[in-house]
Parts: C-alpha cells; structure tokens; sequence
C-alpha cells in the first residue's frame, strides 16, 4: 500500500511571507513614532484647543522717560524758570488685554495704565506672543507696538512752566513681556510676568508758555519703562 508522508514544512518567510505569529510579535512592540505619541500625550496639558484668551494684570512699573535720549521734552529747572515734572517715576499699575489664540500662537490688544505722582500714563496696544504648554504651567513670550501718552499731568508743575494744559506728550510704545501661566483648571490660569517698555515721546511746542524758550521749542525723548505684575487668565 503507497505510504503517506506528511507535506515538507513550508518557509513562509521565502519571498517577504511572514507567519502570522511574527506579524503579530512585530505588530505589539511599538515603533518609534507610536512612542512619541504616547510620551507626548503624557506631558500634554489635556485641555484640548483654546481659541479665546482674556486676562487682567496689576503689579508695579517704573518709567523714566528720558533713560536713552532727551531734545527737550521736559526742559531743565534752569531752562524753564521753574520747577518740571520729575521724567524718573514709579508706582502702581494695572490693565488687561483679550484676544484670539491658534495651538502656540496668540494675537490680542492690551490696554494699560499706570498712575504715578506727577503724572499717569497709559498704552493702548497691539500684541503677538508665543506659548509652550507643558502640563498646568506654560511659558509665553509677548511683543507689541502701540499708542502710549501722558496725562493728569501735575496742574500747578504745569502751570508754572508751560501753561495750564498745555503739555501734551504722546508718542509710539514697544514692549516685550515674559511670563508664565499656572493652569488651576482649563479655563483659568495665574501667573507672574515680566516687560520693559521702549518709549518714543514727542511734545509740541508751547508759544507764549511761562517757561519761554524751553517751550516754545518741539521736544522728544526715548524713555524706558520696566513693570512686574500678577496675570490672571480665562481661556476658552
């Protein structure tokens, strides 16, 4: 009677065919990207895209406003014939911005205001920033570019030297901010935050002003200003 064998093992492996044991061993260890994947979903903040931004912030600013250059904006004591406003001032100071946010980037307005003893000054600007989310805290960058002017100019300094009303010093405010947002939940965030203001002011001149010449004149200047602030953040 003929003898059955059994067929030879077939080498599924002969021309790129795999058994399906090995597809499977292959298919559960993750590959490289799968990896990237995973650890970036572990360090992601879990609060999914954020569209809408608002915030407040009050802290602490210093300005001066004759800190790289001064043609006159605020003549001298001598010059004038009387006592001027003090360029070298620092007090409180407060504002907020809103704006719309697209994954890292950010564009908005930012309105502040800072109230000093001789004068207040307030900025009414335009602003683009940078954020990394890394968990609850994310870091940000900001620059902006804007209108800045004095007002509540002290009455009686200004009457002596330029006339009751007469001071008008406006000008353009570069600023650049860093800080960082705490997350205390997804739509609320706590934070410190650094700037510095580049100020280019210009004053016209004063005909017939009791500080004569020193008046009469256009001035400028290009000042500095720095501030230190608390943020509080909604996001949406």
């Amino acid at each position: 009677s003929p003898q059955h064998s059994s067929p030879p093992p077939t080498n599924l492996e002969a021309g790129g065919l795999r058994p399906p044991g090995a597809l499977q061993e292959e298919d559960a260890a993750p590959n490289a990207v799968e990896q990237d994947l995973a650890r970036a979903e572990e360090e992601d903040s879990g609060r999914g895209l954020q569209f809408v931004w608002l915030n407040a912030e009050v802290g602490y600013q210093y300005v001066d406003l004759g800190a790289l250059s001064d043609s006159g904006l605020l003549p001298t004591p001598e010059a004038a014939g009387a006592p001027v406003l003090d360029p070298t001032q620092s007090g409180l100071s407060f504002g907020g911005g809103a704006g719309v946010r697209l994954l890292y980037f950010t564009v908005g307005a930012r309105f502040r205001y800072g109230v000093f003893s001789e004068f207040d000054l307030w900025s009414l600007l335009g602003e683009a920033g940078f954020r990394i989310p890394y968990g609850n805290f994310e870091p940000y960058v900001n620059v902006g570019a804007g209108y800045v002017t004095l007002t509540s100019i002290d009455a009686a300094r200004q009457e002596a030297t330029a006339g009751a009303d007469a001071l008008q010093i406006r000008g353009v405010d570069v600023r650049m901010a860093l800080g960082f947002d705490y997350h205390l939940s997804d739509t609320f965030s706590v934070g410190p935050q650094l700037g510095a203001d580049l100020l280019i002011l210009s004053r016209p001149g004063v005909a017939g002003a009791p500080g004569g010449a020193a008046y009469a004149a256009d001035g400028s200047s290009v000042g500095l200003s720095l501030q230190g602030s608390l943020v509080l953040g909604l996001h949406f």
